[in-house]
């Protein structure tokens, strides 16, 4: 996986992935700005590598053209996105385009567990569910303790127990 965070203009971008394209990159995740589509699609078009993008959307309208056209990865973001609510409806329009979802997770504990319980609800997360395993792994490493995992699924294992599963600890 290569992540540009929005680093390249679309033809950077492409000069960028046909580069490392025959590395058996995974996906490249935001390889131009959010807001350039165009670039996007002309970044999809050019290269065999998946193309993952959304952590900087919001909502079902703004992920409307963005699934349709422009990654083959949706990378939304569960605490930017709108919530539990708004991963549904925006996992439900990924998967009329046959699109996996793919967390965004970033600032803490509590977005990654609530992450893991999104993707173990999302039928369109599971296939890539064990690749993300060691990125998920390096996020819950920082917590103070983990709770005992629950499986789910052979691929998908998240923490148990009530609410997002995740123990409180009183200092």
């Amino acid at each position: 996986m290569i992540d540009a965070n929005h680093a390249y203009n679309a033809t950077s971008a492409t000069r960028m992935g046909r580069r490392v394209q025959s590395n058996e990159i995974l996906w490249f995740e935001e390889p131009v700005t959010p807001e350039d589509h165009a670039g996007y699609q002309q970044v999809r078009r050019s290269l065999d590598i998946p193309i993952a993008g959304g952590e900087c959307e919001f909502t079902r309208y703004g992920f409307r053209d963005l699934i349709e056209d422009c990654v083959d990865i949706v990378q939304l973001d569960l605490c930017c996105a709108g919530g539990f609510t708004e991963w549904q409806k925006i996992s439900a329009l990924a998967s009329i385009f046959s699109k996996p979802v793919l967390p965004h997770v970033w600032g803490s504990g509590i977005a990654v567990a609530a992450a893991l319980q999104a993707i173990a609800t999302d039928g369109t997360s599971g296939c890539f569910a064990k690749r993300t395993h060691d990125r998920i792994r390096s996020h819950t490493q920082s917590y103070p303790r983990r709770p005992p995992a629950t499986a789910i699924s052979p691929r998908k294992r998240i923490p148990g127990g009530a609410g997002w599963a995740r123990p409180w600890r009183r200092n």
